[in-house]
């Protein structure tokens, strides 16, 4: 029983003075990410918006080991059908066309996450929480007549936005590569800014209930970004 108590006392210590010598850390990251949707057995989102490359950038702040980072995303992938919503008129025609090449694409994601490997150079972060995924773009009204050959021909009667939003469940993975250190005390106590390249593959769900037919399926990603990570020393 003695034996056990000193211990259970050791490993209480152990973890204490391990917390005492953590930091809070907070900071920035941006830089590029590749975007694609993907597709469920029935549902067929890569069908509707295919994939781009965007921007991406964010917030992070640590302690320790439990992470939490806001990221956000934004790119412009082209369109798969033009006639997203399928709207139809009484002859079968289609009586909306996308109006522009290209729609807006906005990722928003939330995520707690904790640090399951720190060395000297790498770390390596799961985090997992809610993505809001949002497209934009605009579309035309049309009408169709018969031209003076009797052709099929439309005319625009109309032009308005349309948008798909969706908040899902999300996954990633941070792969921090550190590049180096450097140590001021501007803001008081004496700080460290760690600047790393961060590596994160993800994944979020999305469900858009407005197209026709119903488009379901998943935002697959890959960003590298710079990370700065400042430190209050102890």
């Amino acid at each position: 029983m003695h034996k056990t108590l000193i211990t259970l006392a050791t490993v209480v210590a152990t973890i204490l003075g391990a917390a005492a010598q953590d930091q809070w850390s907070i900071g920035l990251q941006a830089g590029l990410a590749g975007t694609t949707p993907t597709s469920t057995t029935k549902h067929n989102l890569k069908d509707n918006f295919d994939g781009c490359v965007a921007f991406t950038g964010g917030v992070t702040a640590q302690y320790g080991r439990v992470r939490f980072k806001v990221d956000a995303t934004y790119g412009q992938p082209s369109f798969n059908r033009y006639n997203i919503f399928g709207v139809m008129d009484g002859q079968g025609h289609d009586a909306q066309i996308n109006a522009t090449a290209n729609a807006s694409l906005t990722l928003v994601g939330v995520q707690p996450g904790f640090t399951v490997l720190r060395t000297g150079r790498l770390s390596i972060t799961p985090a997992a929480g809610i993505m809001w995924s949002h497209y934009s773009w605009t579309v035309n009204d049309i009408e169709w007549s018969k031209n003076d050959a009797g052709e099929d021909q439309f005319q625009v009667k109309d032009k308005h936005n349309a948008t798909l939003s969706h908040v899902g469940w999300m996954a990633s993975v941070d792969f921090d590569i550190r590049l180096r250190d450097s140590y001021t005390d501007v803001l008081g106590p004496q700080q460290r800014l760690r600047q790393s390249l961060r590596i994160t593959p993800w994944i979020g769900q999305a469900s858009y209930d407005k197209c026709y037919p119903h488009a379901k399926g998943y935002h697959l990603g890959l960003s590298v970004a710079y990370s700065g990570m400042l430190s209050w020393l102890q």
